[in-house]
C-alpha cells in the first residue's frame, strides 16, 4: 500500500453509526437526546 493512498472498499463503520441503526429499526429515532435522560434512558431499557 503507498503512502497517502486510502484503502479499497466502502468506509468503516463507527460504532454510533450502529447503534442508531439499530435504534432505527426498533423505532426510536431520537435515541441520543433520550439517552441523555439517564432515567427515562433507564426505564425505556427495562421496558
Amino acid at each position: 500500500m503507498a503512502w497517502g493512498k486510502r484503502p479499497l472498499g466502502r468506509p468503516k463503520q463507527r460504532w454510533t453509526d450502529k447503534v442508531e441503526k439499530n435504534l432505527a429499526e426498533i423505532g426510536m429515532r431520537d435515541g441520543e437526546t433520550i439517552a441523555q435522560d439517564r432515567d427515562r434512558w433507564k426505564q425505556l431499557c427495562v421496558e
